[in-house]
């Protein structure tokens, strides 16, 4: 059974409305409802309960879901590209979507707090290549992507998403005063805002993960580089004094015929050690 947002007994409009979001539902998978919890902080905020419900909401696309296999096959076949073919570019086509890929990466509170430098220009990464291990990746790829994380977050971020909110989804901002003071007594002024840096690369990292999965469904071979200089590419790029750092780096292409990495067997651990249902 899937339950959906509760209703406001006193207005019969959903409880969230008041949050603007529209995207903290709650799906569960037990035949009865979860126990009632007594009301938290991000709770109190919104007064969320949860009812059941048939499910509501847009059926997904026909054609649009993947088949299994073909996402379990392409996950078996993509792995960390060690030798890329520089004379096998990437179809604009196909790059066009793995940018839309990134775009649309979640992240917490929706705040996006990233940027994406897609470098092709051959002398910048020539720079960029010693301050990276020398690994040939950054000048073999096809599309070099710097993911960029923001050094803060600010009242003037905040601002700027509850305006986007209310822009696309034609609603009145002062409908999203809670949501906004969640921002600001969370990342802003609470103890997060001590940690934003770790915080911003959490979110990074969830945009990498996107751009590796999503390439490998398109038939896109991917290295993800931790191994360079933050601060030596923040001084070529221009970034020592920007509003966003270096923080991880992706090698996009085509795998060379040469890389005898393409053929070693995946190592993972089984889901017995790395799984648990409760």
């Amino acid at each position: 059974m899937n339950y959906r947002r509760g209703v406001d007994a006193a207005t019969s409009a959903p409880l969230l409305q008041a949050g603007g979001n529209g995207q903290l539902t709650e799906m569960h998978h037990s035949s009865h409802p979860p126990p009632r919890r007594k009301p938290g902080f991000f709770a109190s905020l919104f007064r969320i309960t949860v009812q059941p419900t048939r499910r509501i909401g847009p059926q997904i696309p026909s054609g649009m879901a993947a088949n299994t296999d073909t996402l379990l096959q392409a996950l078996q076949w993509r792995y960390a590209t060690k030798t890329f073919d520089p004379n096998l570019p990437i179809e604009p086509a196909t790059w066009a979507a793995l940018e839309e890929s990134l775009l649309l990466t979640a992240s917490s509170y929706g705040l996006q707090p990233w940027r994406f430098l897609v470098i092709t220009d051959a002398a910048i990464r020539a720079e960029l290549r010693p301050h990276s291990w020398n690994q040939s990746q950054i000048t073999d790829c096809s599309h070099l992507v710097v993911l960029l994380k923001k050094r803060t977050v600010t009242a003037a971020d905040a601002d700027r998403l509850i305006e986007a909110i209310a822009t696309t989804r034609g609603i009145n901002a002062s409908t999203l005063a809670g949501y906004r003071q969640m921002i600001q007594v969370d990342l802003i002024d609470g103890p997060r805002s001590q940690i934003i840096g770790q915080w911003a690369s959490n979110q990074v990292y969830i945009a990498l993960g996107n751009l590796l999965t999503s390439a490998a469904l398109l038939g896109v071979d991917t290295c993800a580089i931790e191994g360079f200089s933050p601060p030596d590419y923040d001084r070529i790029l221009g970034l020592e004094n920007g509003d966003y750092q270096s923080c991880v780096v992706c090698a996009c292409g085509h795998r060379s015929s040469a890389d005898n990495y393409a053929n070693l067997a995946k190592v993972r651990y089984s889901a017995t050690d790395l799984i648990e249902h409760r």
